[in-house]
């Protein structure tokens, strides 16, 4: 399954694929100008975990979130997901990459 994440510093739209229906979730923001590394996996492992179906397998997140273009706060977050998401794929952008990739997937303007 996938889990693809839209995060501001108020709140975080989350989006989990797996074939069927999206199911959405929401969890408090993530900003890694604000949150320190232990704040950020809390909100993934406390918040967002409980929320998901049990025996839910992740095997790809993609992260878009406000902060994130600065390599140091995308390190943060990705460190965060590894630790929670440990046997999937995580990548970390900056929400306007979320924002194109939305518009016009990977294909080029």
């Amino acid at each position: 399954m996938k889990l693809i994440a839209d995060s501001g510093s108020t709140k975080t739209e989350w989006c989990l694929l797996n074939g069927e229906e999206p199911a959405t979730y929401h969890t408090q923001g993530v900003s890694p100008y604000f949150r320190d590394l232990e704040q950020i996996t809390a909100i993934f492992r406390d918040e967002l975990l409980p929320q998901l179906p049990a025996g839910t397998a992740v095997h790809a997140v993609h992260f878009y979130g406000t902060g994130c273009a600065s390599p140091v706060n995308a390190d943060k977050v990705l460190k965060a997901l590894q630790a929670v998401f440990s046997q999937a794929a995580c990548e970390v952008q900056h929400d306007l990459m979320g924002a194109a990739r939305g518009l016009c997937g990977r294909a080029p303007v």
